[in-house]
């Protein structure tokens, strides 16, 4: 049982996603999916895991530059979404996550997109809040 559903089942609030909503922030794969069902605007992207290290460059080929190299997971450390001005530079980044070398495990799977040029903002919504 996760721990959201641990702690609302005996009556303590919680303030966040359960499991299912963590997934939009856990997983760039995961967001852009449920971005692209749902009708909202998100960059033009592709998905590659480890065993698709060439299926990633061929991508890389016949894709706009700048894109933007990014492991599917979602990482502490900031800075790890990479963006990449030239071909050479995307490919090494791609090589050193799907081989592991960046963020292990984490970058096995990696997402490619396109550089969108603005002001990225997140924000947190709620209705009523009952009991709090």
């Amino acid at each position: 049982m996760e721990w959201r559903t641990f702690l609302s089942a005996r009556n303590i609030p919680v303030i966040g996603p359960n499991q299912a909503g963590a997934q939009l922030e856990g997983s760039k794969e995961f967001s852009k999916v449920f971005m692209q069902k749902h009708g909202i605007p998100t960059a033009a992207y592709a998905s590659f895991q480890a065993h698709q290290l060439q299926e990633a460059l061929n991508y890389l080929e016949n894709h706009p530059l700048p894109v933007v190299v990014k492991p599917m997971c979602w990482l502490r450390e900031r800075g790890t979404d990479l963006r990449e001005e030239t071909r050479e530079q995307a490919a090494e980044a791609v090589r050193d996550m799907l081989s592991g070398a960046s963020f292990g495990a984490a970058g096995e799977t990696i997402v490619i997109e396109e550089f969108l040029q603005g002001i990225e903002i997140s924000s947190l919504h709620s209705d009523r809040w009952k009991g709090l």
